[in-house]
């Protein structure tokens, strides 16, 4: 039974040479030219075999030919892998802004219903500057962010909808707050009115802090894994051409 290091020693080697075909074959190939060249022993053995001197020189060619297929071979692969590696950070960096955007927001969101509790208490008219109810900012690109999370971070999908589900939760909070007090500040400010929705701001708020801590901790996690596949893959770019994701 192969013990897992001699595997791993196996594997490393087999990965060595693979890596390094061509500078095998072309040192090979040099080797028995210079023999045929300056070996007049090879020379002698050649001749007594009858062998053509031209059959050499076309076996050498031959050889020289696949030389070259592989390599070109080689070429094709690493440009399909690089650009592989290019197209996985694209699409990494804009998830990565997006979840940003999204914690940004989550945050707004929290902050606008502090300050409209604060307003109701203090009986001081109340304004949503950041206009947090408004989601261009969230809903820009997310249909092409999401498909390149499902396409190229698959592992993030559950965490990426979980995200969004406690995203969508504060907006509610948020834009159910908003709505009932745009459309009652004159009985709000006169008569200290309050109804369902404006008397849950508590509670909204607490729940909403919660809802943050768990998007903080999601958007940093999968930032973090996402970056890390990042370098992996350009780690494998740099060691070969025989990859994959």
């Amino acid at each position: 039974m192969i013990s897992p290091l001699s595997k791993k020693t196996i594997k490393t080697v087999a990965n060595w040479f693979q890596s390094h075909t061509i500078h095998i074959g072309l040192i090979a190939t040099l080797i028995l030219f210079i023999l045929y060249l300056f070996y007049k022993s090879l020379r002698v053995f050649i001749l007594n075999e009858n062998i053509d001197p031209n059959f050499i020189i076309g076996f050498l060619t031959v050889i020289a030919l696949l030389l070259s297929l592989i390599q070109s071979s080689n070429d094709k692969r690493y440009t399909y892998n690089f650009n592989l590696v290019n197209s996985i950070e694209e699409k990494g960096l804009a998830v990565i802004g997006k979840l940003l955007t999204m914690r940004a927001k989550s945050f707004a969101m929290l902050g606008n219903l502090k300050t409209c509790k604060q307003a109701l208490d203090t009986n001081q008219v109340y304004k949503d500057l950041q206009s947090t109810t408004f989601k261009n900012d969230i809903d820009d690109n997310i249909e092409l962010v999401t498909a390149s999370v499902v396409t190229y971070f698959t592992e993030e999908g559950e965490n990426w909808n979980k995200l969004q589900d406690k995203l969508n939760i504060i907006g509610n909070h948020n834009l159910n707050v908003v709505i009932n007090y745009n459309e009652n500040v004159n009985l709000i400010i006169k008569n200290n009115f309050r109804n369902e929705a404006l008397h849950k701001i508590p509670d909204y708020i607490a729940e909403s802090e919660r809802l943050y801590a768990d998007v903080d901790a999601i958007t940093q996690q999968i930032s973090e894994n996402i970056v890390k596949k990042i370098n992996d893959s350009k780690s494998k770019l740099r060691r070969g051409f025989n990859f994959s994701f």
